[in-house]
């Protein structure tokens, strides 16, 4: 037969033996742990999407990423919605929003002295640098890898423009069809959202 069920109180006596149970730990260390990429210092002179969410990456796993802009003109990407409310602005993109969160920014007019002289500045302080650049744009600004490497030998610097820094196609300014045909060509068109982003960007970048 089962034994009936104890009254309230019959074992306190036993709990009271046993001793207090154990505080339980804290959910999270009051030292938390480094992140991987704790100490790792961007210079993000990339625009639009690849790029920036490249050094996204990074600096939500703890590197310092200042994100290098200008208004002349400004981040395309800030100009295709959707926008909050649905209000354009270049500060209401979603897609710029997501693409950049976990990063300082910083304005610079690269075609001034001084804007010039701080970015200089900026790639010396970093490790890694990244653009978005045509060809031998940032080589032209004085900003290029020969140049910045005499200043920061142990720089590493990456371009993410979309037909490279080499090749029969490197200098091509992909701002209007070129991206969307070619993807049309490997298939990428079929893709009814990828179809539409180009579709927006098309009309902004034209």
């Amino acid at each position: 037969m089962l034994a009936p069920a104890p009254e309230l109180g019959a074992h306190n006596d036993v709990v009271v033996r046993v001793g207090p149970a154990p505080r339980p730990r804290p959910a999270s260390p009051s030292n938390p742990s480094r992140l991987p990429f704790d100490g790792v210092k961007f210079a993000d002179f990339s625009w639009i999407g690849v790029g920036p969410i490249t050094a996204k990456v990074f600096a939500d796993h703890g590197a310092t990423v200042v994100h290098v802009e200008t208004d002349k003109p400004a981040d395309r990407l800030r100009l295709v919605g959707p926008f909050k409310d649905g209000v354009a602005g270049i500060n209401r993109c979603q897609f710029f929003g997501a693409f950049n969160t976990s990063k300082l920014s910083l304005q610079l007019d690269l075609k001034h002295p001084i804007g010039l002289a701080t970015a200089r500045r900026l790639i010396e302080w970093a490790d890694i640098c990244l653009d978005s650049f045509t060809d031998g744009t940032m080589g032209k600004l004085g900003l290029g890898y020969e140049a910045m490497r005499e200043r920061n030998p142990g720089l590493i610097m990456a371009s993410t423009c979309l037909m490279g820094q080499t090749g029969p196609r490197a200098s091509a300014l992909t701002r209007s069809a070129m991206p969307t045909s070619s993807a049309a060509r490997n298939g990428l068109g079929d893709d009814p959202g990828i179809a539409l982003i180009a579709l927006r960007l098309q009309r902004v970048l034209r």
